[in-house]
């Protein structure tokens, strides 16, 4: 079964000079980061290297991916986070209707409805390097193999107005602006030791909340997938992401509601795609949040 889930999913390009088109935008509410949490640690990336927060864990297909590369230098931004204009940003862009081949989301809660049922396994021998090293370039997932670090590959994704680290090949975000999706803030990024954690890469599907529904069973190989698959991973930010933890959507939702049915949407999809059950409170929760979702 498990091979079955590594060849459905098809590898990214081989180019690393790029910076892929798609971005998440959202709605401007509230935030200052927060990084300090229970069983997270945070690595000179600002990456999550514990999983609280199902690591520092969106989500596209390759087939949805475009990448480009800008070669002039843009004026650096300063990490900070913006709380003005919430009624005027941009709208979020919803994705996870094309990345799962979905017409509505009337299909997520009609899979949501199907997902199986279980209690939870033990979290006997959950440690994050079950799922490989953070953001290894090496798996089989969309993206895999390109050249550069899957938290590279987010953030190039999610970020608008993304410059690079010279000399590293197009891979290094330097500065960018994220319209969190969990949020709706406006946050400015700045790569560096006290900066890049106020941007942090999140599992939708917490890797810890896999372990104790599945993924104990699968091959290392569909594990470290799981956990660099952009279509279970999104930008956020640092302190939002600390706040989820492991959680489900029976213990924790987006503070943004606008982003509620995507997210949960997408929970959904995860969990389909790679086997993954559910408890009974967390797939009633999808379907309360699902069944009011247009």
């Amino acid at each position: 079964m498990h091979s079955t889930f590594l060849h459905a999913i098809p590898r990214g390009d081989s180019r690393c000079s790029r910076s892929v088109s798609l971005r998440f935008i959202g709605l401007v509410s509230a935030a200052v980061v927060t990084v300090a949490t229970a069983g997270c640690a945070i690595d000179v990336d600002g990456t999550q290297t514990g999983d609280s927060s199902g690591e520092s864990t969106s989500s596209s297909p390759s087939s949805s991916l475009q990448t480009h590369h800008s070669g002039k230098p843009r004026t650096p931004v300063s990490p900070r986070v913006s709380r003005r204009n919430k009624n005027k940003a941009a709208g979020i862009r919803f994705t996870v209707l094309r990345d799962f081949g979905l017409h509505s989301y009337h299909d997520a809660l009609t899979h949501a409805r199907f997902l199986t049922v279980k209690g939870r396994a033990p979290k006997t021998g959950y440690k994050r390097a079950q799922y490989g090293r953070s953001w290894d370039d090496n798996n089989d997932a969309p993206l895999g193999h390109n050249g550069c670090r899957t938290r590279e590959d987010i953030l190039q994704r999610d970020l608008v107005n993304v410059t690079f680290r010279p000399r590293t090949h197009g891979c290094v975000v330097e500065t960018g602006v994220l319209h969190d999706p969990y949020t709706g803030d406006v946050v400015y990024f700045q790569h560096g030791q006290k900066t890049s954690a106020l941007v942090q890469i999140d599992h939708v599907v917490a890797l810890a909340d896999s372990w104790v529904k599945g993924a104990q069973s699968w091959s290392a190989d569909v594990r470290r997938a799981f956990a660099n698959d952009p279509r279970n991973l999104l930008a956020v930010s640092g302190w939002v992401n600390a706040q989820k933890g492991s959680g489900d959507t029976a213990t924790w939702l987006p503070p943004n509601k606008i982003y509620r049915c995507e997210y949960v949407a997408r929970q959904v999809e995860v969990k389909r795609l790679y086997g993954l059950w559910v408890t009974k409170a967390e797939q009633a929760a999808m379907i309360t949040v699902l069944q009011k979702c247009s």
